[in-house]
């Protein structure tokens, strides 16, 4: 369970750091932001 959460916590800070990147994309960074947590929860 704690591996899990600081699995999921580092998908987070890699979410920012895409979105920095991505700026100019922020839709599509959102779009697959969403898409990696939701297969996090999941």
């Amino acid at each position: 369970m704690r591996g899990s959460r600081l699995n999921y916590f580092s998908l987070i800070s890699l979410y920012s750091t895409c979105l920095r990147a991505f700026g100019s994309n922020f839709m599509n960074s959102s779009f697959w932001g969403v898409v990696f947590l939701f297969f996090a929860v999941v």
